[in-house]
């Protein structure tokens, strides 16, 4: 029973994880605040990382939506890790 849940654990992680990369950026604040809401910190930490992996202006985008809905440490967190992701 215990790996059946660790199991269904890890695969929502890496369906919320790979939901950053295809979502449309005002569905990225929503999604980390439901994780962040839900206790899933590593989670919702896991969707920013991958966002700043997309294109400027998709990053860009995320940010002011983040704004928008005054999640300021989140558009910070994305703007981090998009600056540490650029060779």
């Amino acid at each position: 029973m215990n790996r059946l849940l660790r199991r269904q654990t890890q695969d929502a992680f890496f369906m919320i994880w790979q939901s950053a990369m295809s979502l449309p950026a005002g569905e990225i604040p929503r999604v980390v605040a439901s994780c962040r809401s839900a206790g899933l910190s590593e989670a919702a930490d896991a969707v920013i990382t991958n966002a700043a992996r997309r294109d400027v202006d998709a990053v860009l985008r995320i940010v002011a939506s983040f704004h928008e809905a005054r999640q300021y440490e989140d558009a910070t967190l994305l703007l981090n890790s998009a600056i540490s992701a650029t060779p």
